[in-house]
């Protein structure tokens, strides 16, 4: 039978089709019109609960620049951690993650391929997108800032080589820091909440490295690459439960540094106990109990005192290594000789082959305690320990950076570093850094000093009463005995 077609219906649906056109592939940084997604019309709904589930943004950057061919050219780590990455996020139930996979230098190209991203992303489809000859960091960091919205996961994966155009290498470097530092408080990152995850991962390098002077290098076989993560407080906080403990668990991570703008003792420090019976160069006595754990003792007064405190250091954003960096830590009163992590009634210092094993009714307080601090008192009759953990820049950022790659073809250790890295991450504690205190979390534990000479005069009581005790009796013995 032969169908009739409406003529509107035919004109509706042509207009519907020809207006899901492809999206331009190359958009200007600087361009103020960018084209965006239309916003949906509508949103999942969860029957069984007949609620609306929230949605989110998984917002993937890969820098796009000839020295990062290395990192894209065959299977790599690099790709597989982004390929985990993109898994990780889209399996998580609230909210629900669209992936967006871009390419970025002076242009921005969104890619089609975030599910095939080991086999799809490669030099091939690098090529020809926006100026490959340099990354222009600045624009790089202002326009993803600026795309950054607050159901946004915005993750930025790239070498972070900074190349200095003109004029002295160190005042460059210094002048991008102190840009990215604007860049940061311009995009309001307190009232956003804007938090900050930088990963350092190793992957496999296939291509040539390009040094200060743009000479190819090649037979490098092993480079670094990073992963900048922007979430608000809520998101992020999703991000680092479940999706970063995947991605840390690989063996090619290194290290991370954490920004956030919470102040001092939003991340307490309540949770310790201080360990009478291990490591103490004198006797100690409780002084306040809080269920099994001990808070306060007391010590002898007439000379300086080594003790252990246990605490819980779980909740505090940092890596385990910037947990067991003795610089990292500010004491008044005491110093920090060693610290060490709590495995199976044992504490592990990094400095010693042997576990020292805790002792007696101090095992009994280690519930949730994740580090022993071992410190000592810098004078006599101190009577409180201030305890703080800094927030600052780790040690590894410093070491990891560099500003003449010259010879990095004969120098081992700088092929394991990268050109400039640290003035961008200093360049974000410095924003970072205005906005809130200088600590993660402080703490006070009251040490009460007790003279030698009252634990002397104890016992002599005690002894002298046990004297008349024996003495009454013997004298009632005898009268019984004459009756």
């Amino acid at each position: 039978m032969k169908k009739i077609y409406n003529p509107l219906i035919l004109f509706l649906m042509t207009f519907v089709f020809f207006s899901c056109g492809k999206r331009d592939e190359n958009v200007p940084l600087d361009e103020s019109d960018r084209i965006q997604p239309a916003p949906a019309v509508e949103k999942p709904i969860d029957t069984a609960q007949n609620k609306e589930i929230k949605t989110a943004s998984l917002k993937l950057y890969v820098e796009n620049t000839a020295s990062m061919n290395g990192y894209i050219e065959g299977f790599t780590g690099f790709k597989e951690v982004l390929a985990r990455l993109i898994n990780e996020v889209e399996v998580l139930d609230t909210p629900n993650y669209s992936t967006h996979l871009y390419l970025i230098n002076n242009k921005i190209t969104e890619l089609n391929i975030p599910n095939r991203i080991t086999t799809d992303l490669n030099k091939d489809v690098a090529f020809g997108k926006g100026d490959r000859g340099n990354s222009d960091f600045e624009k790089v960091i202002s326009k993803i800032l600026e795309e950054h919205h607050k159901d946004d996961i915005s993750v930025l994966a790239a070498d972070f080589i900074y190349s200095p155009k003109d004029g002295s290498t160190r005042q460059r470097l210094e002048e991008f820091q102190e840009f990215t530092k604007q860049a940061f408080l311009n995009s309001d990152i307190k009232k956003k909440n804007l938090e900050v995850l930088f990963l350092r991962f190793n992957s496999d390098f296939n291509d040539k490295y390009y040094d200060i002077n743009n000479n190819e290098i090649t037979g490098i076989k092993k480079r670094p690459y990073y992963l900048m993560i922007l979430a608000n407080q809520q998101l992020m906080t999703e991000f680092r439960n479940k999706v970063n403990p995947k991605l840390i668990s690989r063996s090619d991570f290194e290290n991370s540094v954490y920004f956030d703008s919470k102040s001092t003792n939003e991340y307490p420090l309540d949770d310790y106990s201080i360990l009478t019976s291990t490591l103490n160069s004198a006797p100690l006595k409780a002084n306040k109990i809080e269920g099994k754990k001990i808070k306060s003792v007391s010590a002898p007064r007439d000379e300086k005192l080594q003790m252990a405190i246990a605490l819980n250091l779980s909740k505090i954003p940092v890596s385990e290594n910037y947990k067991l960096n003795i610089s990292n830590y500010k004491l008044e009163n005491y110093e920090i000789k060693k610290i060490g992590e709590i495995e199976n009634n044992q504490i592990i210092f990094s400095d010693s082959e042997n576990p020292i094993t805790i002792m007696g009714s101090d095992k009994d307080k280690l519930e949730d305690l994740t580090h022993v601090f071992l410190i000592t008192s810098a004078e006599n009759n101190i009577e409180e320990l201030k305890f703080n953990i800094k927030k600052q820049v780790p040690s590894w950022v410093n070491e990891s950076s560099i500003i003449d790659d010259r010879d990095i073809t004969e120098n081992s250790i700088k092929q394991k570093q990268t050109f400039g890295l640290k003035y961008f991450i200093n360049g974000i504690h410095d924003a970072y850094k205005r906005n809130n205190n200088n600590y993660y979390s402080s703490l006070s534990v009251s040490i009460v000093p007790v003279s030698e000479g009252s634990g002397l005069g104890s016992l002599l009581f005690v002894g002298l009463l046990i004297v008349i005790v024996i003495g009454i009796i013997m004298i009632i013995k005898n009268k019984k005995q004459r009756q």
